[in-house]
Formats: C-alpha cells, structure tokens, sequence
C-alpha cells in the first residue's frame, strides 16, 4: 500500500536508484503534478536502467551494415506479456507521450518507431494510432538538390506503400485471426492523403503525379470514412 503513496515512493527511489518500476511510477507522479523537470529526469534514468540491462541487439542502431551479429539489429522482437519486459515498454510510451507533448515530435517519431519494431503485428501500446501524427508534425526535411523531402511525410508513405506493417487481432471468444493494412485505419487513410500533397508540393516537376496520388488517397479516406470528416471541420 505504501507504494501508491508518493512520499513513500521518493524515499523507496532514494534507497533503490536503479529500480526501474518505481522510477517510472514516481515519474508519472511527477509529471501528473507538473513537476515536469524531475518527471522527466527520472524517466530517463529509468530507460537508462532498461538500456544498462538490455543486450546491442536490441538497441536502435545507426545503420551500420557491419558483419558482426548485431548487424541484424532491428529484428529483435519483445514480448510485452513477459513481466520483465512490461516495464520497459511503460517507459518508451511514456517517454513518446511526454516528448510529444513538449512539442519534441522529431524525438517522439524515433521513440514510436522503436517501440513499435519490439511487436509490429500486435503493437500493444497503440503506437499506430499517434505515430503517423508525430511524423507529419516533426517537419524533419532533408535537403535534396535546391529544394527538400519531408521525411516524416516520407516516412509515412513509404511505411503505408511497403505493406510491411499491418494491423492484427486474434478474437479472444472465437480465437479468429483478423488482419488488415495500415491504410485501412482511418488516421493512416488521412495522414497517408496529406503525406502524398506535402510531397507533390516540394518535389516540383514530378508533383502532378504525386498530387494526383494525394487526391486519389483522399478520396479513398473521405469514402470509407465519412465521419471523420465533420471533426476536421
């Protein structure tokens, strides 16, 4: 019971530095007060902690295509279920959460990103449903020639384009298995439509095609999801 009291808790975290739930928990405490500093302190010692105890072939990696073991980083897959594993996909979504929150979207993508490699096809923390948000608001652009590439716009196409990523549902009653693609999410089908017209306005000569692509794309959200459409007005 003493652990729902945040006294308690600071003095548990003030004897035990580097165990990782209670320093989650007392910097959600912290953040829900506004104690936004010391809340996000802790959160990153907390991931900290995680990342002290995980193996490099968990880790992001900077693209090195070495031939070590670890070249094949990315490819690691986590159980969310298992009770060592929870705590660190509490910390990266709490982590995603407050950074997009400070407005730190580039910071929030990469997060969202990450966390979503560790189970793509059940996506536990409901990544799919901000991440393409975070992608359209970081605006990160790449110069390219005398113009320039959105890459969260870029991201967002090129993930819904690949069919790498889906959307998976086992029913628990009837134990069915249920699956579509990522356009097929109403926030995707929109974001995916605004992705393509960001796209079509900095690639210049070949914009025609790509707003053609956007309009389509639009259509398409518009037509299958009708409702969403009175909100965005």
């Amino acid at each position: 019971g003493g652990m729902h009291d945040p006294n308690a808790l600071a003095m548990f975290v003030a004897d035990n530095p580097h165990f990782a739930e209670t320093l989650l928990q007392l910097a959600m405490v912290l953040l829900y007060v506004n104690d936004r500093a010391r809340g996000n302190d802790l959160l990153r010692r907390c991931l900290f902690v995680y990342e002290t105890a995980l193996s490099g072939s968990v880790l992001p990696n900077d693209g090195d295509s070495s031939d070590s073991p670890s070249a094949d980083r990315g490819e690691v897959l986590m159980d969310i279920d298992a009770s060592c594993n929870s705590g660190l996909f509490g910390c990266l979504f709490r982590i995603m959460q407050t950074s997009g929150m400070a407005g730190c979207h580039a910071q929030a993508l990469a997060t969202g990103r990450f966390l979503l490699s560790l189970d793509p096809a059940r996506d536990p923390t409901g990544c799919l449903l901000i991440l393409d948000y975070y992608a359209l608001a970081s605006r990160r652009v790449s110069d390219v020639g005398s113009g320039g590439v959105d890459q969260g716009a870029r991201f967002i196409v090129d993930l819904v384009d690949s069919g790498r990523v889906g959307l998976h549902h086992r029913d628990p009653l009837t134990d069915r298995h249920q699956a579509c693609k990522l356009g097929d999410m109403p926030n995707w089908a929109y974001s995916y439509a605004l992705a393509l017209y960001r796209l079509s306005i900095e690639e210049g000569g070949e914009g025609g095609e790509l707003r053609r692509r956007a309009d389509d794309a639009l259509v398409s959200a518009l037509t299958r999801f009708p409702n969403a459409l009175p909100k965005i007005l």
